[in-house]
C-alpha cells in the first residue's frame, strides 16, 4: 500500500469521526449549523471531488467525496434545526458562492475553476464565521479541527499534486482555521 492510499484512508477515517461528532453535537443541541455554509460546502465538495477525480488526484480526492455526502446531510439537518438568524451579509455571501459555482461550471480552464472554487469556499464559510463571532457557543470546534487533519492528509494523499488539485483543500484548511480561531477567541473573551 502506497503512502497516498494510507493518507487517503486516514482522511476518510478522520472525516467520519468529525462528522459523527458534529452530528452528535447537533443532536444534543450544542451546535446550530448555518444552512448557507453547509449548502455551499456540499455543492463545492461535490463539484471539486468530480474535478479532482478527473484530474488524477486519486486517494487525495476521497476527503472531498466524503465531504460532499457529509455536508449534504448537515445542510439538510441545518434547514430544520440549525442557526436561524440569517443576516443580509449571510445572504450576500451565499448568493455570491452560488454565482461562483455557476461561473465555475462555465469555465473551461481548470486553474480558473479551482481559483473560483477556493473563493467560493471562503465565501461559503463567512456565515459560519459571523455566527461564531456572535454566538460562539453554537459552533463545535471539533469538526473544524478534525477537518484540519482530514484535509492535511488529503493534500499528502494527492497522487497528482498541482495547483489544480491542491488549491481547494488548502483553502479549506485556511477557512477551517478561521472558524476555529473565531470560536476560541470569542469564547475566551466571553469568559
Amino acid at each position: 500500500m502506497d503512502y497516498q492510499t494510507i493518507f487517503g484512508i486516514f482522511s476518510v477515517a478522520a472525516g467520519l469521526v468529525g462528522f459523527g461528532l458534529y452530528f452528535w453535537s447537533i443532536y444534543k443541541g450544542y451546535t446550530k449549523p448555518h444552512a448557507f455554509t453547509w449548502v455551499s460546502f456540499a455543492l463545492l465538495d461535490a463539484i471539486t471531488f468530480a474535478a479532482q477525480v478527473t484530474s488524477g488526484a486519486g486517494a487525495g480526492s476521497w476527503a472531498l467525496g466524503l465531504g460532499a455526502v457529509g455536508c449534504t446531510i448537515v445542510a439538510v439537518v441545518a434547514i430544520f434545526v440549525g442557526h436561524v438568524k440569517i443576516r443580509g451579509a449571510d445572504t450576500v455571501s451565499f448568493l455570491a458562492a452560488l454565482l461562483g459555482i455557476v461561473l465555475w461550471a462555465l469555465t473551461s480552464n481548470p486553474l480558473y475553476a479551482v481559483i473560483l472554487a477556493a473563493i467560493i469556499n471562503i465565501l461559503g464559510v463567512i456565515p459560519t464565521v459571523r455566527k461564531s463571532f456572535d454566538e460562539p457557543a453554537t459552533e463545535s470546534v471539533t469538526i473544524w479541527s478534525i477537518d484540519l487533519l482530514r484535509y492535511g492528509a488529503s493534500l499528502l494523499a494527492l497522487q497528482t499534486f498541482t495547483l489544480t488539485t491542491a488549491l481547494v483543500p488548502a483553502s479549506i484548511l485556511l477557512s477551517n482555521a478561521a472558524v476555529i480561531t473565531t470560536v476560541l477567541m470569542r469564547r475566551h473573551k466571553s469568559v
